[in-house]
């Protein structure tokens, strides 16, 4: 099989699209998009710390990595966005949200 070249824009891309999905902030603080792009940022440094040809525990651990760094800024951008929302919405925070189970 051949595989196909895949440019850093694509895949910065991709991270983008997917740690946006990853970490619901109300639009109230403007730190969706922002937090999205620090997401793909960093993941992608752990991820080309690889190099390229990374066993499944070098992977692993780039992505314990990320999600260390992750964690920090996470937990401010969504403070700021659980104040604007109280603020602007009237949410009443997130331990008012109930939990879901996914399956997969």
């Amino acid at each position: 099989m051949r595989s196909t070249p895949v440019s850093n824009t694509k895949i910065i891309n991709l991270f983008a699209t997917a740690a946006d999905l990853s970490l619901p902030v109300a639009p109230t603080a403007a730190l969706g998009a922002t937090t999205a792009l620090r997401d793909a940022y960093h993941l992608a440094r752990q991820l080309e710390r690889l190099g390229a040809n990374p066993d499944a525990v070098n992977i692993e651990g780039a992505l314990r990595s990320y999600e260390r760094e992750m964690k920090v800024y996470a937990a401010q951008a969504l403070e700021f966005s659980a104040a604007g929302g109280k603020a602007v919405f009237g949410f009443r925070g997130f331990e008012n949200i109930p939990e879901i189970e996914i399956y997969g």
